[in-house]
C-alpha cells in the first residue's frame, strides 16, 4: 500500500447513534436502521440523495463516478445485512414512482447520466 493513500480524502467523524423514536429497527455495524423508514422512502428525498451523492463524486472520471458508486451501494448493503435485489427492487418502485410524478427531477437526474457519464462517439 502506497504512502500516498488517503491523500485528499476528507476525515469525517460521524456520530451514528440509535434513535430511541424509531420503533421498528434492525440492529447493524453500531447504529440502529430503521426498516420502515427505508422501505418507504418516497421518490423526492431518494432522488435528493441520488443528486447529493453525484455531487460527491461528480469531479472524478465518468468510469470512476459509477465504479465508486457501484462499490459504495454494494459495501452499505453487504455491511448492513441488506438483500442487494430487495434494495434494487425498492430503487425501481422508486424511479417508476418518480417518473410519473417527479418527472423533472428524474429527468435531471437522467439528463446528468445522459450528458456527463455516457461515452460520447
Amino acid at each position: 500500500m502506497s504512502g500516498s493513500a488517503g491523500k485528499g480524502v476528507p476525515k469525517h467523524h460521524f456520530n451514528l447513534k440509535p434513535d430511541p423514536r424509531f420503533t421498528s429497527q434492525t440492529k447493524t455495524q453500531g447504529f440502529n436502521l430503521n426498516e420502515d423508514s427505508r422501505n418507504s422512502v418516497m421518490p423526492f428525498p431518494a432522488l435528493h440523495a441520488a443528486f447529493v451523492a453525484l455531487d460527491g463524486v461528480q469531479s472524478l472520471p465518468p468510469h470512476l463516478q459509477v465504479t465508486g458508486v457501484a462499490v459504495l451501494f454494494r459495501e452499505m448493503c453487504v455491511r448492513l445485512n441488506l438483500d442487494i435485489a430487495q434494495v434494487l427492487n425498492a430503487a425501481e418502485r422508486i424511479s417508476r414512482d418518480a417518473d410519473s410524478n417527479y418527472s423533472a427531477h428524474l429527468a435531471a437526474l437522467q439528463g446528468y447520466i445522459d450528458n456527463e457519464l455516457k461515452f460520447k462517439k
